[in-house]
């Protein structure tokens, strides 16, 4: 009898040794492992974007405390003054110190996923600040040789600074850290730089460019008259065909444009004595006014032929429009209906609204003398609040 209450007290010290020997190499483990995943974190820390670290400092924070909990638990377990501790604690404490290594493993594994998403974003980034200082290179060797030739680099020199200035922020960043920043600051350097050598390159041929561009621009101008004496008879078509709401708007149309066309006048001249100087960028400045009056010129002589051509085709078939809107009305209403919470919002009230509105504006044709302009418009613009509101619906998505 007293035989097997010695061995029953041996097994349960046996037990208890091994129970022992399980959780403090459980405590080990965690402990090593936590002080490298603290590393591995802390290089972690120096290549997230600002905007992540918050985010990674909760996820690790929460592991963390999982193992300072299971670690304080098992010291206290085997705190020197404290009674020893049962088998049953040891593999409750052993199996909260697993616990723990089980979640600090899961951070750890996404410290590794991050750092090699970091690791490619600084490849990248580092090809393309390469890129970018190839750029700065090429601009440079470009205003070099323009001024060489004698010509006014002054524009490129500007945006010479502008690029090398944002490439000076590349070597402010921490690559990575402010990832998305240094990437904007390598393009941003990038796009100045080639900006500036166009400049240069653009400097350097002007006294063969601005010469022909003035050439051009006597001819569009001798062109643009010749438009501007049709625009009456394109105008009295208008009136003829047409009630007044859908031409007033244009009236007026030949003055404005002989004062743009006067108005380009001016600035070829101009650019022709600038050029006759040998100011060409100067002279170059006067080609891109004149080209923006003509531009201007050129909108208004064509604005009443293609009233009268718009005007004449809704009238010969005045239902493809009103179908073309009823297809987007109705594309956009099988939409909202096909979607798995039913119709947002009140989505379904504002396509039947419209649906009505287009109904409205077919039953004013039925008059003598329709307003053919505002039919137009108002089928333009539901069909462009139609679209606007599936595309907020989809992206609400």
């Amino acid at each position: 009898m007293w035989s097997n209450r010695r061995r029953q007290r041996a097994e349960e010290a046996r037990q208890a040794e091994q129970a022992a020997a399980r959780a403090a190499d459980a405590f080990l483990t965690l402990d090593t492992e936590q002080t490298s995943v603290a590393a591995d974190f802390d290089l972690l820390l120096g290549v997230l974007a600002p905007a992540d670290v918050p985010a990674a400092r909760r996820s690790y924070d929460a592991a963390a405390g999982q193992c300072q909990q299971a670690i304080a638990a098992y010291l206290a377990l085997n705190a020197p003054d404290a009674p020893p501790p049962a088998t049953a604690a040891l593999e409750r404490s052993r199996a909260d110190l697993d616990a723990a290594r089980a979640a600090l493993a899961r951070f750890a594994q996404w410290c590794r996923t991050r750092m090699a998403h970091a690791a490619a974003a600084i490849t990248a980034a580092e090809e393309q600040a390469g890129d970018a200082r190839a750029a700065l290179a090429d601009a440079t060797a470009a205003i070099e040789a323009t001024r060489a030739a004698g010509r006014d680099t002054g524009g490129a020199q500007q945006q010479l600074a502008r690029a090398r200035e944002a490439y000076h922020q590349i070597s402010e960043a921490a690559v990575g850290r402010a990832g998305v920043a240094v990437r904007a600051a390598v393009t941003e350097a990038r796009k100045q730089a080639e900006q500036a050598r166009r400049l240069a390159d653009e400097a350097r041929t002007l006294p063969e460019r601005t010469p022909k561009a003035l050439g051009s621009l006597r001819t569009r101008i001798d062109g643009l008259r010749y438009r501007i004496g049709q625009l009456d008879e394109r105008m009295s078509d208008l009136r003829r065909e047409f009630v007044a709401a859908c031409w007033t708007d244009l009236t007026g149309g030949a003055k404005a444009a002989h004062t743009e066309l006067d108005a380009a006048v001016a600035a070829v001249q101009d650019a022709e004595r600038r050029a006759a100087a040998g100011e060409w960028e100067a002279a170059w400045d006067g080609v891109t006014r004149a080209r923006a009056h003509l531009e201007r010129v050129t909108d208004t002589v064509d604005a009443p032929g293609e009233r009268l051509a718009a005007l004449r085709a809704v009238r010969d078939d005045p239902r493809a429009e009103s179908e073309r809107t009823r297809r987007v009305i109705r594309d956009a209403q099988r939409f909202v209906l096909g979607l798995a919470g039913g119709p947002p919002g009140d989505s379904a009230r504002q396509l039947d609204s419209r649906s009505a509105l287009l109904q409205t504006m077919v039953n004013k044709l039925d008059v003598p003398h329709p307003d053919y302009w505002t039919y137009l418009t108002q089928l333009a613009r539901i069909r462009t609040e139609v679209g606007d509101l599936v595309d907020r619906i989809r992206q609400s998505g």
